[in-house]
Parts: C-alpha cells; sequence; structure tokens
C-alpha cells in the first residue's frame, strides 16, 4: 500500500513525524521537490517600506501595466497531410510508441480522429517528439 501526505510547513512534516515515532512506528519517506513552474505573465508586487527616519509623506503609486505588448506572429495552420507526414517520419524512426501515446493524450486512435482545432497543439507534440514539422 502506498500513502502520499503532503505538508504545507516543513514543521507541520516534523510535527507528524515526531507525534508518530511516539507510538514505536517506523516512518520510511522519500522527499520530492517542487520544481518551479513558470507562471504565465506575472508581475512582481513592488513593496515599499517606509523608512523611520523620514517624515510620512504620500508616495503616488505608478501603475504597472498587467501585460506585455504583443508581438506579431506567423501563425502556421496545419493540415492533417502535414500532421500525416510527421508522424511517419516519426514512425520510420522506431517512435510508434511514443506517437500512439501522443495520440491517446488527445484521446484519439488516429489522426483522422483529431479535429482541426487540435493540429496546432498535436503538431506541437510531433515536434516535440522530433518530427520535421
Amino acid at each position: 500500500m502506498k500513502i502520499t501526505l503532503t505538508f504545507d510547513s516543513w514543521e507541520d512534516f516534523e510535527t507528524f513525524c515526531s507525534d508518530n515515532r511516539k507510538d514505536g512506528n517506523k516512518i520510511s519517506m522519500t522527499v520530492k521537490e517542487k520544481k518551479p513552474t513558470m507562471e504565465a505573465h506575472t508581475t512582481p508586487a513592488i513593496v515599499k517600506y517606509p523608512d523611520p527616519h523620514l517624515p510620512d509623506v504620500p508616495q503616488e503609486e505608478t501603475p504597472v501595466p498587467d501585460t506585455e505588448p504583443s508581438v506579431p506572429t506567423n501563425e502556421k495552420t496545419f493540415v492533417l497531410d502535414d500532421l500525416s507526414k510527421a508522424a511517419m517520419t516519426l514512425m520510420q524512426s522506431g517512435k510508434q510508441a511514443e506517437l500512439s501515446k501522443l495520440l491517446s493524450g488527445y484521446g484519439v486512435q488516429s489522426l483522422r480522429d483529431l479535429t482541426p482545432d487540435q493540429y496546432g497543439l498535436f503538431a506541437t507534440g510531433l515536434r516535440t517528439l522530433g518530427a520535421p514539422i
């Protein structure tokens, strides 16, 4: 049996361990560190600390825009034939299992089952596997 526990802090973990050791239980654990994730377009908060040596003077806050200026991109539109050719190169290089896993990730068994709105993301998945698309 495998049980996974998540703690909000190291102190919670230590409390849990010490409480369970009192009962004579043995604890075996694997610590997995969370990998940092990239947040989409986050703006850091600006924190202003008052200087106790200066008189209180109201300061105007400068608004920080939420978004970055957009950069024009050339979005490629894919058709089923593009995906088929890319998938064929993966199959010829022995990556049938990876291709099947990618298809099942979209809930389909073949390229023909994909909807046209899925083509772009699927092409990105093919490119990740090494297909020239």
